[in-house]
């Protein structure tokens, strides 16, 4: 039996970059003055919209580790880059990927709140952890713990001022 997907491959070199089909809703992803959502592990096309929606949807109802499928060929992309042209793979995905990851750097990290609150992913979030001077504040690995009933546990680490000994007067 031919695989109903296996049109999707050939795609990609016989369709024109301006031609190109969202996966999700088959509409032109240019036509409509729509950017492409890049997923950063695999090669599909999709519309931006699409993509977040789709992943939006699963977020709630399937396990985390879930969501983050491509929903064609199931590999497991952890960002979704928006961009204005289709980047399939290779340096020029590469090159996109490390320019996204630059631009996000200048955004102030929703969660951490310039010090006030708590970013759940540490050291690996691509946003940036500014204290309320506009510092860069430097957060400690997290990593999971499993505990004993086989649930995860979020590791947040110890923070520096908790590392610092202050030496006692005498």
């Amino acid at each position: 039996m031919k695989c109903k997907f296996a049109h999707l491959n050939e795609s990609f070199t016989l369709q024109p970059i301006r031609d190109m089909e969202c996966n999700i809703c088959y509409d032109r992803v240019l036509g409509q003055g729509k950017r492409f959502g890049i997923l950063s592990h695999c090669n599909h096309a999709f519309c931006l919209d699409c993509i977040r929606k789709w992943r939006g949807r699963y977020m709630k109802n399937v396990d985390k580790e879930l969501f983050r499928l491509c929903p064609i060929c199931r590999i497991e992309s952890y960002f979704i880059i928006p961009s204005a042209y289709y980047v399939g793979a290779g340096k020029e995905k590469e090159d996109l990927i490390e320019a996204y990851k630059k631009s996000l750097k200048e955004i102030p990290c929703k969660y951490l709140k310039y010090g006030e609150g708590v970013c759940p992913f540490g050291n690996s979030c691509f946003y940036a952890h500014l204290d309320k001077n506009g510092k860069t504040i430097y957060l400690p690995w997290i990593g999971k713990t499993i505990k004993e009933d086989g649930t995860e546990e979020l590791d947040q680490g110890l923070k520096l001022c908790d590392k610092i000994i202050i030496p006692s007067k005498r």
